[in-house]
């Protein structure tokens, strides 16, 4: 899908998707995984998921961020999307 990005520009590019479109875009992004994945396409699909998942970190309250970050204990697959987003908000643990 978009390559190799920082995470600072993905946040950038993922933030302004969300501005213009709402959060309702994040399940459009979902909806083409299963197609991708049919087409042969794993490697898109799977950076579509991921952005997915980095979209609804995004979206999380300070509260939903921390209580995530705390009931996964940074062992889930998604442990570096929210301690990303929580470094760039500035919470602490």
């Amino acid at each position: 899908m978009r390559g190799k990005l920082s995470e600072q520009h993905e946040y950038e590019l993922d933030r302004a998707l969300l501005d213009e479109h709402g959060p309702s875009y994040i399940d459009t992004i979902c909806s083409f995984v299963e197609g991708m994945r049919a087409e042969g396409r794993d490697a898109d699909a799977d950076d579509a998921m991921r952005q997915c998942a980095r979209m609804w970190v995004i979206l999380q309250s300070d509260q939903e961020l921390l209580a995530d970050w705390h009931a996964i204990d940074g062992e889930a697959e998604e442990a570096d999307l929210l301690a990303a987003e929580i470094n760039r908000r500035g919470l602490d643990l």
